[in-house]
């Protein structure tokens, strides 16, 4: 009998050890979805966890909570590895000011218990962690000048189904710049990356009808890969016609 009492005494605190209590985070941004350099940007984590009940003894687990933040920015120019914003602080809400991108942010909660049984053994635990992907962080600076456009055919002359061009260039390119054009309206949206001052877009088998595209231009500098400038033209939509056959 004393044998047998002596083995689940040593065994009791080894199950409380391993018991792991399940996370569920989720992470939120302010502003939702972007924001302008330079403007802070709060990132909160929410985490619950689920109830410890090791060998079924319910009694308070005092849980002492700890985050970190992470930060990976996936263009212009892609991270190799995640940035850490902070590193397993107490605080669930951080402040962050990073330079222009789009970014892939993460955060990991964990927390672990003690409780004095034969020392401080450490008692249930949990992590979990969460993402928001595609935030972007836009320049407010200017930068790009004017950009001309010119579709071939000329508006009103294609016949359905059209065939048409359209190229993008932009007056008096600073030098040692890289831009990223978006073509919308025209069919499916339409992205050039990493082009020179022009571009060139294609759309095929236009129908019959008065389209309305619109252009979004980025500036990229190639010596330091930051993102200096977005335009999106115009304040008055262009209209392009495609006549019936």
């Amino acid at each position: 009998m004393k044998r047998s009492l002596i083995l689940l005494v040593s065994l009791f605190p080894a199950a409380l050890m391993a018991q792991q209590v399940s996370v569920n985070v989720t992470l939120a941004a302010s502003p939702a979805g972007s924001a302008n350099v330079g403007s802070p940007i709060t990132l909160t984590a929410n985490a619950v966890a689920g109830k410890p009940t090791p060998l079924d003894i319910k009694r308070p687990m005092p849980e002492v909570w700890r985050y970190t933040f992470t930060a990976q920015r996936t263009w212009p120019c892609a991270d190799a590895s995640p940035t850490t914003i902070a590193s397993k602080v107490s605080t669930k809400s951080v402040t962050w000011s990073p330079k222009g991108g789009m970014y892939n942010l993460a955060v990991t909660a964990e927390f672990g218990s003690t409780v004095p049984l034969g020392g401080n053994v450490k008692v249930p635990s949990g992590k979990g962690s969460a993402s928001l992907n595609n935030y972007t962080v836009r320049p407010t600076s200017g930068g790009i000048n004017y950009i001309g456009t010119s579709f071939s055919p000329d508006s009103g002359t294609a016949v359905a189904p059209a065939s048409v061009g359209l190229t993008l260039s932009i007056t008096n390119a600073p030098e040692f710049r890289w831009w990223r054009y978006t073509v919308y309206g025209l069919g499916p949206a339409q992205t050039k990356d990493h082009q020179g001052s022009s571009a060139y877009f294609a759309f095929n088998n236009l129908g019959a009808a008065s389209y309305t595209p619109s252009i979004s231009v980025d500036q990229v500098n190639q010596n330091d890969c930051s993102w200096e400038a977005a335009v999106t033209t115009h304040a008055n939509p262009y209209n392009y016609i495609v006549k019936a056959p």
